[in-house]
């Protein structure tokens, strides 16, 4: 009976993530190329969801995290590949990456992270946009139920903007806080 479960479960997983993921992601890549201004360029996006910025990056809270914490950080000028940033930027968004894990270790007691960066509607980018996502782990936390919150982002409901407002304000003042040992990275 449990062999008979595993198989019909792991049946339903292949055609969700073959045949429906894609279907949803394709959806929301075209929608976002639909924007008149991309939506990590659109300073209403970035005044409500920005933490972190410099010179050349911008860290912000994403809309639908995976887990508390969840935060992207992306270049400012719009650039859609990895490849197509500028050794500069990518040491920007380095210092910006390392910044961001020391504020979410102290707020979520993070002892790890996870850095997920995709290049394409083929690998599920859904804002052409280069961008990283930081992910705090902790040593107890589930990596298969991480997986599966991958699998089920796309049907997240986004966070309340109010919320998202609040919880940006926040992780400002532990940016501002963090000054001094932050300017030093």
């Amino acid at each position: 009976m449990n062999k008979l479960f595993i198989l019909i479960l792991g049946g339903v997983l292949v055609l969700f993530a073959g045949f429906i993921i894609p279907q949803v992601v394709n959806r929301a890549y075209r929608e976002a190329e639909e924007f008149d201004v991309c939506p990590f360029c659109s300073e209403e996006v970035l005044d409500a969801q920005k933490i972190y910025e410099d010179d050349s990056v911008i860290a912000m809270l994403t809309y639908k995290p995976i887990v508390e914490g969840h935060v992207l950080i992306i270049p400012k000028r719009h650039v859609e590949r990895f490849e197509m940033l500028s050794s500069e930027e990518i040491m920007k968004m380095h210092e910006a990456i390392k910044k961001v894990h020391i504020v979410c270790q102290k707020k979520h007691s993070s002892t790890g992270y996870l850095l997920v960066q995709k290049n394409g509607r083929e690998v599920r980018q859904t804002v052409p946009h280069v961008h990283f996502h930081y992910i705090p782990r902790k040593l107890e936390e589930s990596t298969l139920a991480l997986y599966g919150k991958f699998l089920l982002e796309p049907f997240l409901r986004p966070v309340d903007m109010i919320q998202l407002e609040k919880q940006a304000k926040q992780y400002r003042k532990e940016f501002a806080r963090s000054g001094r040992s932050l300017a030093q990275i």
